[in-house]
């Protein structure tokens, strides 16, 4: 009786470890991520007075871009690939940002 449920409990561990290493578990689920395959998407925001305004005003065009074409789930900046922002300062107080990623969705 004793060696049976120790044959149980191996065989359980055995079958856990093996969903684990194959995808099956938790482990991967939580933290796979899906992104469009190399498909860009980019915001501008147009002469902004501020750096951090530019930035913002860029990422909320990228968002809603996205958002737009492939639902909210896929809009957040945070869960993007290859993300990049470039600004460019055109006058004493005025910016243009650029933002461009690859939409990713959790």
């Amino acid at each position: 009786m004793v060696s049976y449920g120790i044959q149980k409990s191996r065989n359980f561990v055995l079958v856990a470890v093996v969903m684990l290493i194959a995808g099956f578990g938790p482990v991967t689920g939580a933290y796979a991520k899906s992104c469009k395959d190399n498909h860009f998407h980019n915001g501008y925001s147009g002469e902004v007075k501020g750096k951090k305004a530019a930035e913002r005003s860029a990422l909320k065009g990228w968002a809603s871009f996205t958002a737009w074409e492939y639902g909210s789930s896929w809009a957040s900046w945070r869960n993007a690939s290859k993300r990049k922002m470039k600004c460019d300062r055109l006058g004493a107080k005025v910016w243009h940002c650029f933002a461009s990623a690859i939409p990713c969705k959790k």
